[in-house]
């Protein structure tokens, strides 16, 4: 039993290695070319004056990094929606105080006893429809028009659904 531990362990060690290696690989490529950052994403405390002898060095964090803490993944939603729909600063505050309230209600959702496994999963869903709706209507109509498309229709009508249940029928015939 122990060896299977040991064997365990070195398993999940080189795996780790292996991945961090693959990780680093992708990350130094990636970073061969890296993307301008944007004026106004540069914090203003770490700005080094640019001088006629030294370029000002970027260092952008890794496109695979993954946040670690709840607000750290937060804030990267809030940045991911402020550059992709130009958000400006009040949108970006309401979105993030959106976001937030969301994570609390999924929070008691989930941590609520006297609901089941399968009412859990629809009524997050709902949480996430209601805050993308909230999301929307902070948003003008061009940013709007960029924000989570309509999903397509799932209702099938009752040839559609007909049919599916004859081929299935077909098949386990054929079994």
């Amino acid at each position: 039993m122990q060896m299977w531990k040991t064997d365990r362990r070195l398993l999940v060690c080189g795996l780790r290695l292996a991945a961090a290696l693959a990780w680093g690989a992708a990350a130094s490529q990636a970073d061969e070319a890296p993307a301008p950052l944007p004026a106004a994403a540069a914090d203003p405390a770490t700005a080094v004056a640019p001088s006629a002898q030294h370029a000002p060095v970027r260092t952008p964090v890794p496109r695979r990094h993954l946040p670690r803490s709840a607000e750290a993944v937060l804030a990267a939603r809030v940045h991911l929606l402020a550059a992709e729909l130009a958000l400006d600063a009040t949108q970006q505050r309401q979105v993030h105080d959106l976001l937030v309230q969301q994570k609390e209600a999924v929070r008691r959702v989930w941590s609520d006893a006297s609901l089941t496994e399968g009412e859990r999963g629809p009524i997050t869903s709902l949480i996430g429809e209601r805050t993308a709706d909230g999301i929307r209507d902070l948003l003008t109509p061009a940013q709007r028009e960029k924000y989570n498309p309509p999903r397509p229709s799932t209702k099938r009508t009752p040839e559609e659904t007909q049919q599916d249940l004859s081929k299935w029928l077909d098949a386990m015939h054929k079994k």
